[in-house]
């Protein structure tokens, strides 16, 4: 197979709007390399998409051309597709943690009834609420005991929108076998938002679905260790970054991989520090990071197909 063609061909399994790189080099050199990619602190995501030792360069004294793959009408901004931000977002907060809910509620059914779908509404309203009920509580406007209770009111506002917005639950062919996915909060996170707004979609999404919170990683261990998971998604708060939790985080994901009954297990993690620095997926050692609940289940199907193409 021609060169530049290999390079196209892996770019088709690409999402739209990806890029592709190809490194060819010997293999401690290409550790170094790829170690050096992944703790770059700029913006930037990248995930493997195969490796593979070689006997010979397949561009060798030559230049790589970059493949990318065609971006589709609905990642172009000018589609009207691009995620927006409610600007009432920083509104809710404030109304989420007043003594009195009524004029939260209100102003959700309100949204809700916009046509927005549970997606858009999880992406748009809720995470940006959270993030900016964390960023009051920074200020000194609230205790952190009314950011739990604002936390609550938005946990039951999702119940509700889950079962007043239409589902539409991608339908199985008779030979399909869903994709099955544990989501969890990481180990004695508190905050479970991102975890309930992730496993809605991924129901929605036609996933086999299991929520759980583990209390320690043992106990996160024995979840993977029971029972076949094609995807395992760990979040951190939506409301703070907590940092200092990512070494945690990082043993957490062992423990999963060690006990994991599937050995190609893929890891996706989120939270607030995700949407803020993608890169740290790399530090903890996940497969890949959704910085916003809309990127949740295309990220996830992407490792699914990835992993089905290295087999």
């Amino acid at each position: 197979m021609p060169t530049a063609s290999k390079a196209h061909n892996l770019a088709d399994t690409l999402a739209p709007g990806r890029i592709l790189h190809w490194l060819e080099r010997p293999t401690n050199g290409l550790r170094r390399v790829w170690q050096s990619i992944c703790t770059d602190r700029r913006p930037v995501r990248v995930s493997l998409r195969a490796s593979a030792e070689a006997a010979t360069r397949y561009f060798g004294g030559g230049t790589m051309p970059v493949a990318r793959s065609k971006p589709a009408l609905r990642d172009l901004p000018e589609a009207g597709r691009a995620l927006r931000v409610d600007p009432r977002a920083r509104e809710l907060a404030r109304l989420l943690l007043a003594a009195e809910p009524k004029a939260a509620i209100s102003m959700i059914e309100k949204l809700r009834s916009d046509g927005r779908s549970l997606a858009e509404l999880c992406a748009g309203l809720f995470e940006p609420a959270a993030r900016a009920m964390g960023e009051l509580w920074q200020s000194d406007s609230c205790t952190e005991l009314q950011v739990s209770v604002g936390l609550g009111r938005l946990q039951v506002a999702l119940r509700t929108a889950s079962r007043e917005l239409s589902s539409a639950v991608v339908p199985l062919l008779p030979t399909d076998v869903p994709h099955a996915v544990l989501v969890a909060p990481f180990p004695r996170e508190q905050h479970v938002l991102g975890s309930s707004m992730a496993s809605e979609l991924f129901a929605r999404a036609g996933w086999d679905v299991s929520c759980e919170f583990p209390e320690s990683n043992a106990a996160l261990g024995r979840l993977v260790h029971d029972r076949w998971f094609d995807v395992l998604d760990l979040s951190l708060s939506s409301v703070f970054t907590r940092e200092h939790r990512l070494p945690e985080l990082a043993a957490s994901i062992k423990a999963a991989h060690v006990h994991s009954r599937n050995p190609a297990l893929a890891v996706i993690v989120d939270g607030r520090v995700f949407n803020e620095r993608p890169w740290a997926y790399a530090q903890v050692g996940a497969d890949a990071c959704s910085g916003s609940v809309m990127e949740l289940i295309a990220t996830a199907q992407r490792q699914f197909q990835h992993l089905k193409l290295s087999v």
